[in-house]
């Protein structure tokens, strides 16, 4: 099959996904039903480009997934336009994250999107989730490569720069469910 196809494909389970693992969130973080709907708060400007930070974060990642399922890590380190079509949905989905939870949001003008202090202490505290969901990751890689290439007894480089990618994505995903997580708890 070609490359625009598997793309196509990768893509596709990429928004599926995104719809899935955004609803289980969603779901998870909302808990036991509390007085009706009219008694409900609306979500503040931060709590929405988090959904969609991460909305962007898992369909990313599953579109990557997908590719290094299909191909495996060595054919797409082998593969430039493979290589380069990763490294390019990579780039785009943190230029989207990085659009979706910094640029203009701590702007106080009536223009751009305000925070209060409630949003500036969950954004101080949101880091948390990051650092520990990368330590996770980083410690889950080096259990598995280890497991895996014991007995050859050295990593395929492939692996080293998916490693670094990979800590990338957690860190962007990591840090929406941290905002998420602290307007849940308070």
């Amino acid at each position: 099959m070609t490359l625009v196809l598997w793309t196509v494909i990768a893509l596709g389970a990429g928004l599926v996904a995104t719809a899935v693992g955004m609803r289980g969130v969603r779901n998870a973080l909302r808990g036991p039903e509390r007085g009706t709907q009219e008694e409900k708060m609306p979500l503040t400007p931060l709590q929405k480009r988090a959904w969609w930070a991460l909305g962007v974060g898992v369909g990313v990642t599953g579109a990557i997934l997908a590719i290094f399922v299909v191909s495996g890590p060595s054919r797409v380190q082998d593969d430039p336009a493979l290589r380069v079509s990763v490294e390019i949905l990579l780039v785009a989905g943190l230029i989207a994250y990085w659009l979706l939870m910094t640029h203009g949001l701590l702007r106080t003008d009536q223009s751009r999107v305000m925070i209060d202090e409630r949003d500036k202490a969950i954004l101080e505290r949101a880091p948390a989730v990051q650092a520990q969901a990368m330590v996770v990751s980083v410690a889950a890689w080096a259990v598995i490569l280890t497991e895996v290439y014991w007995e050859a007894g050295q990593v395929p480089v492939a692996f080293l720069v998916l490693i670094f990618w990979s800590c990338l994505l957690v860190s962007t995903m990591a840090l929406p469910m941290g905002v998420l997580i602290g307007y849940r708890r308070s």
